[in-house]
């Protein structure tokens, strides 16, 4: 093959991969868009999508999964569309596993906004040793650190609107103000449908929901600001403030 043939071949490699990205840009992949999509790669004479060894797979699926976090939930439909996507790409659960469990927590969200709330089982770690109030249920938990804050600043983070659910992503453009906070423990986080706890080395750091005057949403975690003061709690993984912040306006209806 001569260096013409070669840069042509790369020409219409890229053309097709730029085909398969508008298709699936949607978080869509129809029957019809299949067919086309062939139609083209014959045309073309280039390799299937799935045979591509660049990281072109992985940014078309994450591009069809963005379509699907801007709509604010995931649907039993989109979920599917995802899977065949997925699928179409050739791609290996653990080459797209941190966008996988981004979807397992918007799946989560989803289920929030529609009344199907998370529990925690009764004999998991998390819970031992605790007792639940009377009709206490616990729903959340995930590894976190807390902190304690003097003065957040500028660094103010987002809050709902008055009579406004919350906003998935919501807190995305906010850094936590960690730093500028003192630690006080790291354990994990403990989300009721009365308390949010973060348990440690055998004690607890408690609030009642309803006794947090403001709720404030960060990329990585929340602040809470009490009577005492202000609370921060940092979470591994950006996408757990949203399932947080869903469970919040459940029980602050």
């Amino acid at each position: 093959m001569g260096i013409k043939d070669w840069f042509g071949g790369d020409k219409k490699k890229n053309e097709f991969r730029e085909k398969v990205k508008a298709a699936v840009a949607d978080g869509r992949l129809t029957s019809k868009k299949m067919a086309e999509l062939e139609a083209t790669r014959q045309a073309l004479d280039v390799d299937d999508a799935s045979d591509d060894r660049t990281t072109f797979r992985r940014d078309a699926y994450n591009e069809a999964v963005s379509a699907v976090k801007a709509g604010g939930k995931m649907t039993v439909d989109e979920a599917r569309e995802l899977a065949r996507i997925q699928k179409f790409l050739a791609l290996s659960d653990d080459q797209i596993e941190k966008t996988r469990w981004d979807l397992v927590r918007l799946k989560t969200f989803t289920d929030i906004r529609e009344g199907r709330l998370p529990q925690v089982s009764a004999t998991h770690n998390a819970l031992r040793g605790l007792k639940l109030q009377d009709g206490e249920v616990a729903h959340y938990c995930v590894p976190a650190e807390i902190f304690s804050l003097a003065d957040p600043g500028s660094a103010m983070g987002a809050r709902s609107p008055a009579g406004m659910p919350y906003a998935l992503g919501a807190g995305l453009g906010h850094e936590l103000p960690a730093k500028a906070a003192v630690l006080q423990d790291s354990g994990v986080f403990l989300m009721t449908s009365q308390r949010m706890l973060l348990r440690a080395d055998g004690h607890n750091h408690a609030f009642g929901i309803r006794d947090v005057d403001q709720f404030y949403f960060y990329r990585d975690g929340i602040r809470l600001r009490t009577r005492k003061g202000n609370t921060l709690i940092r979470f591994q993984s950006e996408g757990i403030v949203d399932v947080v912040g869903a469970l919040l306006d459940h029980f602050t209806k």
